[in-house]
């Protein structure tokens, strides 16, 4: 009879999703707060009331990325995407960017934009992803999808947001490396534009200038 209780009470706690919730908030503060000793315990936790969610892998994913422990953090990420599947959620979204990033950062393009390309069909208007897919494209030498990506996510990125001026001037390189240079030329004042102190922009500008002052 006690074995059952037991059983009982281990079901209840399963099937308790604010419990879930709860400890779902406190990994996330415990990754705000830069505690990440804390992490895994309380994803741990997580994941014996609901093996399934999404969520607690991705914050041990997002923890091991915070320490450039790429090694741990793509399986983790990985495991939270898959679970998320075609879930249309903001928490869906940031783990998809987030192993995005993991790709990137480990320098494996192809998974990256194969990974970037299955997101935008779930978020075709999110312009960090947007960004996110250029920078694979760019990685893996497809230049026409990083310009238009690029491009798009500026169009997407209001005036005053603080990645304006770096997606510009991404844009404006790619367009540069491709001889287009009216075009590079408008991208690097689009960049100082947003920020009149991006001088990697300023230098490219001259640069492009220069290039335009010269006889075919």
């Amino acid at each position: 009879m006690l074995r059952l209780d037991a059983r009982r009470q281990g079901s209840l706690f399963m099937n308790n999703p604010t419990l879930i919730s709860r400890i779902a908030k406190l990994s996330h503060t415990a990754l705000v707060k830069n505690r990440l000793d804390a992490v895994e315990p309380l994803c741990r936790l997580g994941q014996m009331l609901d093996p399934k969610a999404g969520v607690f892998h991705h914050h041990m994913g997002l923890a091991a990325l915070i320490t450039n422990d790429l090694e741990a953090a793509l399986p983790r990420l990985t495991q939270a995407v898959n679970a998320f599947g075609a879930e249309d959620s903001p928490a869906a979204l940031d783990a998809n960017r987030d192993l995005i990033v993991a790709e990137l950062m480990a320098e494996h393009g192809a998974d990256a934009f194969e990974h970037a390309i299955a997101a935008e069909r779930l978020w075709p208007q999110s312009a960090p992803l947007m960004r996110l897919l250029a920078q694979a494209a760019e990685m893996i030498g497809d230049t026409n999808t990083a310009a238009d990506r690029y491009a798009r996510a500026l169009a997407a990125t209001p005036n005053a947001h603080p990645d304006r001026a770096e997606i510009a001037f991404s844009l404006g390189t790619v367009l540069y490396n491709r001889h287009c240079l009216s075009a590079a030329y408008a991208a690097f004042r689009a960049a100082i534009d947003a920020n009149p102190r991006h001088a990697k922009s300023w230098c490219n500008l001259g640069n492009t200038l220069s290039d335009m002052a010269r006889p075919a």
